[in-house]
């Protein structure tokens, strides 16, 4: 006895590779943005504020003279902005490896189909949901 159908496996299948192709997508937007963010900031620490480099953020502020706050805290977002550019890469590979492998399973005579009906129901979901 059958319990999941071929043409069930195949519309789950479709669903997951939208839904994958659309993380990946998500993932290089973050990328590209914070990678215009780093872009504004401070490529170095300047030597006035080399003691604070690496040190928690939070003590950090606490020691800094206020007239250098400002200049303190792009440096500090320029360490994070740059922290999370690698993690995002790093998961962006993750969701792109899992994408191939799906992809991978989809028979070629139905995936025109499938992926477009995929699309249909995200698009009917999400107009659902609005």
């Amino acid at each position: 006895m059958e319990i999941i159908s071929n043409q069930k496996r195949i519309e789950d299948l479709a669903d997951n590779i939208v839904a994958r192709t659309y993380e990946v997508y998500h993932y290089d937007t973050n990328i590209q943005n914070y990678e215009t963010l780093l872009a504004s900031y401070p490529t170095e620490w300047p030597e006035h504020l080399e003691r604070f480099k690496g040190m928690d953020p939070h003590q950090a502020a606490a020691e800094c003279d206020s007239n250098f706050i400002d200049e303190l805290a792009d440096c500090q977002q320029a360490e994070r902005v740059s922290y999370l550019i690698k993690t995002e890469k790093v998961e962006r590979a993750k969701a792109a490896a899992i994408l191939d492998v799906l992809k991978a399973q989809m028979p070629d005579d139905v995936e025109e189909e499938a992926i477009t009906a995929a699309i249909a129901r995200r698009e009917a979901l999400l107009n659902q949901n609005m």
